[in-house]
């Protein structure tokens, strides 16, 4: 497991990179709005008709704007604060091919979610889409060359959905994959819990 725990450490490190640059702009610029909204309130100036009397330098209308600004200013920075990793974890996908030619996989992926609804039948109770990422941010292309394997990360998509079903403990995920020339693969029967996604990967065989 040293390859794919490398892997899921460097997404996590790319994802806080992105994270903080958009921490640093946010908080940039709120704390420039602050720093001139606290300008506007105490700068002065000589009053014109007695210059011993100080009077306010900005008026009423720019105390209000620079105001504004730090209240604006505040959403996304507030928004870039607060914790935004996935609350249903990744998913890593151990990718085999052993066809003789190179196999593109589509960066979505179709998700289906069951649950036992009679001794020889499954119940779909939500679907969905996952987003497919090497561990390489350089290599925007999920191929796979002719007799080798690679390591995929999957981030389901439409996690408010999903959160209560995660927490049940008994429902199944089938994961369906398609590539560039039209072919479809699926892999049913994922235990869709904490234990199972977080312990391993999850392997594909492309033939």
């Amino acid at each position: 497991m040293t390859i794919p725990y490398a892997l899921a450490i460097a997404i996590w490190f790319r994802d806080a990179l992105d994270k903080l640059g958009w921490r640093i702009l946010s908080l940039t610029v709120l704390l420039a709005c602050v720093a001139w909204l606290v300008y506007t309130f105490v700068a002065k100036r000589p009053n014109l008709i007695d210059p011993s009397h100080l009077q306010s330098t900005y008026g009423r209308a720019t105390r209000i704007g620079a105001l504004a600004a730090v209240l604006i200013a505040t959403i996304p920075a507030t928004y870039a604060i607060l914790p935004s990793g996935p609350r249903v974890p990744l998913i890593l996908f151990k990718a085999i091919n052993n066809s003789s030619s190179e196999v593109k996989i589509s960066p979505f992926a179709g998700t289906f979610f069951t649950v036992a609804d009679n001794p020889v039948m499954d119940r779909q109770i939500e679907s969905g889409r996952m987003r497919l990422y090497t561990g390489d941010q350089k290599k925007r292309d999920l191929s796979i060359p002719p007799h080798s394997e690679a390591y995929i990360f999957g981030r389901f998509l439409n996690e408010d959905a999903l959160v209560p079903l995660f927490d049940r403990g008994d429902v199944a995920l089938s994961v369906v994959l398609t590539t560039s020339d039209g072919r479809f693969f699926r892999r049913d029967g994922i235990p869709f819990n904490r234990e199972d996604i977080t312990s391993g990967y999850i392997e594909l065989q492309f033939d």
